[in-house]
């Protein structure tokens, strides 16, 4: 399938602060010939929906015709996660990157009220649905972690979730990284208490992922890089051996290159990671990667508990438990 792959990205365990879950997975309250109709009025676009292709706590994405080529429309209630991916696109195009084009944005368009992002699909195939060799594989990894390191050579001012300032400037949230874990220590902590409960790590588990957090906390960062923090196989579309597009920019964030590799990781093979190391570089041999896989993996591991998939659960708690042998923590 080309542009958006059919799969619900992984969502925090507590929905949007005063909303139910149930109140959050149905973004627009519009029939479909309401928002073909809300499109036409924002855009001058005569837009005929196909499908919704996605729908999480506070976005939806429809498959779409424009003019006869497939497109998709992005929707989403946060206020934040579209405006930082319509400048993540012209961002990344700016820096040689491959992704979709941005055809349409606006952040309240009337009868829609809220805001909305257009894009061309991303030319090719989803990795995850493409029929490789091995040696075509790992060509494509490689050039993923040439991708994730030229993502990471971008200095944005600021740390933490990217937000849009007023004058437009996509920046972090936060002054500084420590504050930058700081907040992010409520979601943490959340989960932490989550994974006890359920029994899902030992308690000396438990524990060294309390120290392993803790000293991400105090790394020093000077100077926070890009972060796209999900590039997987459901997120890269490859055509003619080559990369052809990375999508869903919509989570962008400033901070440590090394945390991008472990996210990368922990959706990867031995083999895989192999390859997208040679692609990436040295910094993708820094052991501190091993803790991030810890933290990564096991706020994933509280995620799929929650939501039943067990499989998707046994790969992340034994991710964990790699990184932190790795770690000897």
């Amino acid at each position: 399938m080309e542009g958006i792959p059919e799969n619900i990205p992984e969502q925090p365990i507590v929905p949007e602060q005063g909303m139910s879950q149930k109140e959050t997975r149905r973004v627009l309250m519009l029939e479909i010939p309401e928002i073909e109709e809300g499109l036409h009025t924002a855009f001058g676009l005569e837009v005929s929906i196909m499908k919704r292709v996605e729908s999480g706590y506070a976005s939806e994405v429809y498959e779409v015709v424009i003019g006869g080529e497939k497109a998709f429309v992005l929707f989403n209630k946060d206020k934040h996660a579209l405006p930082v991916a319509a400048r993540g696109h012209e961002l990344f195009k700016r820096y040689g990157i491959p992704v979709p084009n941005v055809i349409a944005y606006e952040e309240n368009p009337p009868a829609i009220e809220c805001p909305t992002l257009i894009l061309s699909a991303a030319e090719g195939r989803v990795l995850a649905e493409a029929q490789l060799s091995p040696e075509e594989e790992a060509a494509i990894y490689t050039e993923m972690g040439d991708i994730s390191r030229r993502i990471n050579e971008i200095s944005v001012p600021g740390f933490g979730r990217m937000v849009v300032d007023e004058d437009g400037t996509v920046k972090g949230e936060f002054n500084s990284w420590k504050e930058s874990r700081v907040e992010f220590q409520a979601y943490f902590d959340k989960n932490i208490e989550f994974l006890r409960t359920h029994r899902l790590l030992t308690e000396d588990e438990l524990e060294s992922l309390v120290a392993a957090n803790e000293e991400l906390k105090e790394i020093k960062i000077g100077q926070a890089s890009l972060l796209h923090t999900d590039i997987h196989r459901g997120h890269v579309f490859v055509k003619d051996g080559k990369v052809s597009g990375i999508i869903d920019l919509g989570r962008l964030r400033a901070g440590d290159p090394r945390e991008e590799v472990a996210e990368c990781f922990v959706f990867q093979s031995d083999t895989q990671r192999d390859a997208f190391t040679r692609g990436y570089g040295d910094v993708a041999h820094d052991p501190i990667i091993n803790k991030y896989i810890m933290v990564i993996a096991a706020m994933k591991t509280a995620f799929r508990h929650e939501i039943g998939n067990e499989k998707g659960k046994a790969k992340v708690i034994s991710e964990f438990r790699r990184a932190r042998q790795a770690a000897g923590i």
